[in-house]
């Protein structure tokens, strides 16, 4: 609803990670680059991409896809990983965790601003972020809002409202 400073639109991919997080990456990719509501092929082709690690050992598909989806200075990624807690409850893969982890860290660091990372995570998870040194310092730092519980009263508003709005 309120456009990013300087960008009139945005791409925002939603996925929930799952017991396969690097797939539904490369899956949300596929599809919010191919417009294809089921894109296996290009899925597939992400995936591959998503687990290759550049000159430097770091695995840095995520950002290198984005570099070139068109219009992405004017249009940014937003990918907002809805639950992502199920990257340790879920995923027993210690080595599919690190790829995905590490992909969003390298393309939400990159100076150009093409990726933004938005994560929704239960508080009793956040102990497992501390399993991941970049990871943790970047939910202790200036870049995270931690939200705290809501209240009755706003947990009541949150859902009648919308409901009293639909009728």
């Amino acid at each position: 609803r309120r456009p990013i400073s300087g960008k009139e639109k945005i791409r925002v991919a939603v996925l929930v990670p799952g017991t396969r997080p690097v797939e539904a990456l490369a899956g949300v990719l596929a599809k919010t680059v191919t417009q294809d509501p089921l894109p296996a092929e290009k899925a597939a082709e992400f995936e591959r991409v998503l687990r290759e690690r550049d000159d430097a050992g770091l695995f840095d598909g995520l950002r290198k896809i984005a570099a070139l989806i068109p219009d992405i200075t004017d249009s940014p990624l937003v990918i907002l990983v809805d639950q992502f807690e199920e990257v340790y409850s879920l995923c027993k893969d210690a080595e599919a965790r690190q790829v995905f982890i590490n992909n969003l860290l390298q393309a939400a660091s990159d100076s150009t601003g093409n990726v933004s990372i938005l994560l929704t995570l239960r508080s009793d998870f956040l102990g497992e972020i501390q399993q991941h040194e970049a990871l943790d310092a970047v939910i202790g730092s200036d870049w995270s809002i931690i939200v705290p519980t809501m209240k009755a009263i706003e947990l009541r508003r949150a859902i009648v409202e919308p409901a009293r709005k639909a009728g």
